[in-house]
């Protein structure tokens, strides 16, 4: 029988569950540290443009632009298309917008057909604009395509739908589907997932489970992301039961709940006082052979 919330349960703190929630969380490794960055004016091991764009990539999540701008002026052959989407990509997360727009300028003069890679960089440096600024650079994006003898794919329309997403503008995300198909193009499950994240956050759950209705009957079918959030969405809003129902059909829908799917849920019944019910989620997990995370147990740690 599905989960029906009533009144705020909380499981009393007793020593057995402490030495439980202890001992699970000494048997789960650490975390990776993050990776130093690399000293300032490091060359790369190699004058291949792999190795260039390795060290590059360590200084983007480093953040430190400058240093990328220092090896792409450096190169000592031409720029490739990952070299470009690279820098632009570190130069719109650290603001420099301008600067990536010129970026994608100079891919576009060397000749290089633009990637999608390229495209999601460059919309970044536009998320903090406005929404027209979006479509002017898609627009610009598929002019660049069709010069260079490429057609845009799913990929591509994707990226729009998810910065249109960022703005809010969900119902204009959801015509881009419309316009996938009069194209010809297929949206995929990430095409989906991403507006229904978009209908979640803004609390329209009716809409998000309609959308997941069309996916099965347009052939699409939801995976693991795509239910996990649409779980997040029922419990944004308190519709624990419909979870309940949602996580009991898993298998015969075809996906298996993973251990962000249980994370997601468990922390939501945590919130709302449920903890006997949290707790309850860790035996199904078993059965259903997920592994706890750090994650979990620190989440139950909270709320016991």
């Amino acid at each position: 029988m599905p989960f029906q919330p009533t009144l705020p349960r909380r499981c009393p703190r007793e020593r057995k569950l402490a030495s439980f929630l202890a001992a699970a969380a000494a048997s789960l490794s650490d975390p990776l540290k993050p990776s130093l960055s690399p000293p300032a004016g490091a060359v790369p091991a190699a004058p291949i443009p792999a190795a260039y764009n390795a060290l590059m990539c360590a200084y983007s999540r480093a953040g430190r632009p400058d240093e990328i701008l220092r090896l792409f002026r450096s190169l000592p052959f031409r720029p490739t298309a990952p070299l470009f989407t690279t820098l632009i990509s570190s130069l719109a997360d650290s603001g420099r917008h301008r600067a990536a727009r010129a970026a994608f300028s100079s891919l576009l003069v060397s000749g290089l057909p633009p990637t999608t890679s390229v495209l999601t960089a460059l919309l970044k440096a536009h998320r903090t604009a406005s929404v027209e600024s979006v479509y002017h650079v898609f627009s610009d994006f598929l002019a660049a395509m069709a010069v260079a003898g490429c057609s845009a794919d799913a990929a591509v329309y994707n990226c729009l739908i998810s910065a249109l997403c960022d703005f809010r503008r969900v119902d204009e995300a959801s015509g881009v589907l419309d316009l996938m198909l009069d194209n010809h193009i297929w949206p995929t499950i990430r095409s989906y997932t991403t507006i229904l994240r978009g209908y979640c956050e803004q609390g329209r759950i009716l809409e998000a489970e309609r959308l997941v209705d069309t996916m099965i009957e347009v052939g699409c079918p939801p995976d693991v992301i795509t239910y996990s959030v649409l779980i997040e969405g029922l419990c944004s809003v308190g519709e624990f039961g419909k979870v309940e129902r949602v996580l009991e059909k898993s298998e015969e829908m075809g996906w298996t709940p993973n251990f962000v799917t249980y994370t997601i849920y468990m922390s939501a019944l945590c919130r709302m006082g449920f903890s006997d019910e949290a707790f309850r989620q860790v035996d199904i997990m078993r059965s259903r052979g997920v592994s706890m995370t750090v994650e979990t147990v620190n989440i139950l740690f909270d709320c016991s």
